[in-house]
């Protein structure tokens, strides 16, 4: 039975390819599936009950962001899914029912839910996030918001899944968005029931849904609490737990629908139980026939039972007489040929046997020598045992770390960096690009704006007549918040690799790295990878001893305030201007500082601690670096890809993996992870 819902494919607003829809014959796709939640009216799939204000779903599969106004409002009644491309992603957003429902009440909207959510497809698939839609304008708090978000947090969802949800508040076109954020962070009833959700503020654009909804497309699928439910019975359970939570009874209607539906049920059943009736007096004849003939086969068995056994008796008794006239046979046949041989070796013996007893004196001779010789090769051997004893003590790796392990570590330090640069270009486009370039509208400016374009081009690694992230081989420019978004990232990952990834020791100045990285290098072409790994081990740990854990903070510290001087504060100095005040706020320093960290500590593990798996490396790549779909993917920027043989620059780590076999021979490399790149394909 598939859960009571309908499925729109919505064709992808960029889409360059015809892979084939979920559920067709082919390779199986990755999609994010998200949960979509919300008041009636709110904004959720239809036009609001606001008119010219956008709504989030159909906003999102759309060509264009927008959808004409019909002229007539219509409330999701039942459960939907619709499928969708956005470049090369796949999603599925699962509409629901809203709440205070002109059409029905909370508790068949949440019954609705429930059942759907608990089918057993809908279990296996699980669930990427969860998007809870408020209209700005519509109160904080409300008992009904409460009773709801109690009931969606504490029974549907649970304090993993709160992790990953969105509470966004829709601003209709010219409202605050500052004032509208911090009225929902100071909610109590969001604030006592969401704890752990992401609470976003702005207009239903196609930017802002696009953004709410890629920050799922890297996440994994999970269960939320009300799919891992899985007693006897477990919707009626929940609806026990649900009328609890809304304080709700049934009035003298429910009853009544109670009791038609209940007899129904037993007319059905009564239908039933005479249908198995018939049945089973058919199956009791049948058994009968079945008796007998079973009785008849069961004594004709027993007398071919009888018979096969006088048989096996002869047959028995015939094989022993036939084996005891072949054994005396083939004895006396043996004794014969024996005899012969005896005969003939006995010759043979009495030749050699005086060549043997010269030979014997010889060898007695040669006895004690061998076995002096041989006492002293056992105390050798006792010794060489004992220092491979030694050895394979010292080799006795037991690691704890899997490179799956490795690969997540290296995706959250991408996602982190991916949010910062989200972070400081949005806060810059809120707050400076008005203001720095007035007179244009804010959606107007492009990198090609900025006050100092020439260092900015130099900083980037721009070359003319090519394309760079600050301008096209045509000379066009990337709209100023994007431009800022993909700088940053780009300047993270170039620092953090010179900085902290390519030296044998980020701590140790650069005559030390640059000693120690050659004799590594020459030890992992003379060694294979347990012992080469277990002195570059070694050596990481020894080169560098902090006094305190607060050194290793003060030099995290250090590197953060390098970046910003060296690298961030030029950057935005370039664009906006030497006296624009472009003050970042601690906030961004903060996550800057904490970036850093997670670098240092993963660095320290991959060089520190991994060992037999093998010497594990980031990979970065310069703007202007050939392109290898080898090493490489395609920032998916959501246009069509082009064919260029160059790259903006990196937004996201990659990871190889080498492996000493010693002998003189060089290690073997392994792309274990792909760096993620930027193309002119932006400019599309």
């Amino acid at each position: 039975m598939e859960p009571e819902s309908t499925t729109h494919s919505v064709e992808s607003r960029r889409q360059a390819d015809q892979d084939p829809v979920v559920g067709q014959r082919g390779p199986p796709k990755e999609i994010t599936t998200i949960l979509v939640l919300g008041r009636s009216g709110a904004g959720k799939t239809h036009a609001s009950t606001l008119r010219g204000c956008p709504f989030f779903i159909e906003t999102a599969c759309s060509t264009t962001g927008q959808v004409a106004d019909s002229g007539s409002i219509s409330s999701t009644t039942e459960v939907t899914s619709h499928l969708f491309k956005i470049g090369r992603k796949r999603f599925e957003f699962i509409d629901t029912p809203g709440f205070d429902n002109l059409a029905m009440d909370n508790m068949e909207v949440f019954n609705k839910i429930a059942r759907y959510l608990m089918h057993e497809s809908r279990v296996q698939v699980g669930i990427s996030g969860v998007i809870y839609i408020h209209r700005a304008g519509d109160v904080f708090e409300s008992r009904s918001l409460s009773q709801n978000l109690d009931v969606l947090c504490s029974i549907f969802l649970g304090p993993s899944v709160l992790r990953r949800t969105t509470i966004f508040v829709a601003l209709e076109p010219g409202m605050n968005k500052r004032f509208w954020a911090q009225m929902a962070y100071n909610s109590r009833v969001l604030v006592s029931h969401a704890l752990g959700a992401t609470i976003r503020a702005s207009t239903l654009e196609q930017k802002y849904v696009d953004r709410a909804i890629f920050a799922y497309a890297s996440r994994s699928p999970v269960q939320l609490r009300i799919q891992q439910n899985r007693t006897h019975n477990a919707l009626a359970s929940i609806r026990t737990e649900i009328e609890r939570s809304l304080c709700y009874c049934g009035d003298e209607a429910t009853n009544q629908r109670v009791e038609e539906q209940v007899k129904k049920s037993l007319i059905s059943q009564q239908e039933s139980i005479r249908s198995l009736e018939v049945k089973l007096k058919e199956k009791a004849s049948e058994n009968a026939e079945l008796s007998r003939a079973h009785t008849q086969v069961q004594q004709t068995i027993e007398a071919h039972r009888v018979e096969i056994t006088a048989l096996n008796g002869q047959l028995q008794k015939s094989q022993e007489e036939y084996e005891i006239l072949l054994r005396s046979l083939q004895k006396r046949e043996s004794q014969a040929k024996e005899m012969q041989s005896l005969q003939e070796t006995l010759k043979s013996k009495e030749s050699k046997l005086l060549e043997y007893s010269q030979a014997y004196k010889h060898i007695k001779q040669n006895l004690a020598a061998t076995q002096a010789e041989t006492s002293g090769l056992h105390k050798q051997l006792q010794q060489t045992q004992g220092e491979y004893a030694s050895l394979r003590s010292q080799l006795q790796l037991q690691e704890n770390i899997e490179q799956s392990d490795i690969v997540r570590s290296l995706k959250d330090l991408n996602r982190e960096i991916d949010e910062i640069g989200h972070l400081i270009s949005e806060y810059l486009f809120d707050k400076h690009v008005q203001i720095v370039f007035a007179g244009k509208e804010p959606s107007d400016v492009t990198s090609l704006n900025a006050r100092h374009l020439p260092e900015l081009k130099k900083l980037l690694g721009h070359v003319d007549s090519q394309s760079s992230l600050v301008a096209s081989s045509d000379e066009t420019g990337l709209p100023i918040e994007d431009f800022l978004d993909y700088g940053i990232r780009a300047l993270l990952c170039k620092y953090l690799f010179r900085r902290i990834f390519d030296p044998f020791h980020p701590a140790v100045d650069a005559s030390h790295n640059s000693i120690m990285t050659s004799m590594y290098d020459d030890i992992k072409l003379r060694e294979p990878q347990a012992v080469s790994a277990k002195w570059r081990s070694n050596c990481f740990k020894s080169i560098y001893k902090p006094e305190s854990e607060d050194a290793i903070t003060e030099f995290i510290d250090s590197c953060a305030n390098g970046f910003l001087e060296k690298s961030l504060m030029p950057l935005l100095a370039f664009v906006f201007g030497d006296n624009a005040g472009t003050i970042l706020e601690k906030q961004h320093q903060d996550r800057l500082k904490q970036l850093f960290r997670i670098a240092w500590d993963w660095n320290s593990k991959l060089k520190g601690e991994v060992i037999v798996l093998g010497d594990f490396y980031p990979t970065y790549y310069p703007p202007v670096h050939r392109f290898d779909p080898g090493a490489m993917e395609e920032f998916d920027s959501g246009a069509q890809a082009t064919q260029s043989k160059y790259i903006l620059g990196t937004l996201g780590f990659g990871l190889v993996s080498s492996r000493s076999v010693g002998g003189g021979k060089t290690p073997d490399l392994t792309v274990v992870f792909k760096a993620t790149v930027a193309m002119p394909s932006l400019y599309a």
